[in-house]
């Protein structure tokens, strides 16, 4: 019937959406620690980082922590600030 069908679809999206998310979660939380990584071993602060990027100290924190999802902008001005190219950030 068709109500049980729109229960079905409902369940599958719920599945689907859980396991996306479970994905985008650790793909952030690798970034993040990348991030860290490499600020660390260039002895900047969170804060000197953020300045270099034109960014907030609490933004750097939180991508560092895995809970923002930059972009691709945000991704490059990281990169020039920490002198990689972006690939050496997403790889």
């Amino acid at each position: 019937n068709f109500d049980g069908a729109l229960d079905e679809l409902a369940k599958l999206r719920e599945c689907y959406d859980y396991t996306v998310n479970k994905v985008d979660e650790k793909l952030l939380k690798r970034f993040g620690k990348k991030i860290s990584k490499l600020r660390k071993e260039l002895r900047l602060s969170q804060e000197e980082l953020a300045t270099a990027a034109g960014l907030d100290r609490t933004y750097i924190s939180g991508i560092e922590r895995g809970f923002q999802n930059p972009s691709l902008r945000t991704i490059g001005r990281l990169a020039k600030a920490l002198g990689v190219s972006i690939s050496d950030l997403t790889s």
